[in-house]
């Protein structure tokens, strides 16, 4: 992931046991993306879509727990 790209939300955090912010890292798109997305007729943008959503949890800037 690309540094800087950080999204920040305020949930409730189930560890602090109140609200918090939450980060995580954006989803980044690049040229390669592009050229796969066309290739594939978009299959690729739902995989990325769904590995991002997998594997890049909202995290409690306190804590560290998963939100």
């Amino acid at each position: 992931m690309a540094v800087g790209n950080i999204r920040i939300a305020s949930k409730p955090c189930a560890s602090c046991g109140r609200v918090q912010k939450f980060e995580r890292n954006a989803l980044v798109w690049g040229g390669g993306d592009l050229v796969l997305v066309l290739l594939t007729w978009g299959a690729w943008a739902i995989l990325k879509i769904l590995i991002n959503a997998g594997t890049n949890p909202w995290r409690c800037s306190r804590c560290g727990a998963r939100g």
